[in-house]
């Protein structure tokens, strides 16, 4: 017989914020991201972490950078708002309307502000 695991809200909020990953809010306006998935590289720049506004470039985004929405991390049916998760793929909403979901992320940093200045 199966096992059955008590799962809340609380329990949930509490395993993802656990989970390696920053947080938009944390990391701040004019913050750049690097986030490496298993085919490619993202370069994240923030512009407003509590609407997710960001400028992206690299992967399957032009090298030029695209503004769009990170809406956050997903696992498909949950999304967690704001957050960019190791484990988890990144959802974006383009201006367009367009979504684009990258692969799983693997590693994600923030750039020493020398590093995204130059940029």
């Amino acid at each position: 017989m199966a096992k059955v695991y008590e799962l809340s809200l609380d329990k949930l909020t509490e395993a993802v914020e656990d989970c390696q990953g920053i947080a938009l809010n944390e990391a701040g306006a004019g913050s750049t991201l690097l986030v490496t998935t298993n085919t490619c590289t993202y370069t994240i720049h923030i512009i407003d972490p509590g609407k997710g506004e960001v400028l992206v470039s690299g992967g399957k985004f032009s090298i030029e950078p695209t503004h769009c929405i990170l809406c956050g991390s997903t696992l498909g049916s949950m999304l967690v708002t704001g957050r960019v998760i190791v484990g988890f793929f990144l959802e974006f909403f383009l201006l367009s309307g367009e979504k684009l979901i990258t692969p799983i992320v693997r590693s994600v940093s923030i750039l020493p502000e020398s590093d995204h200045l130059a940029s």
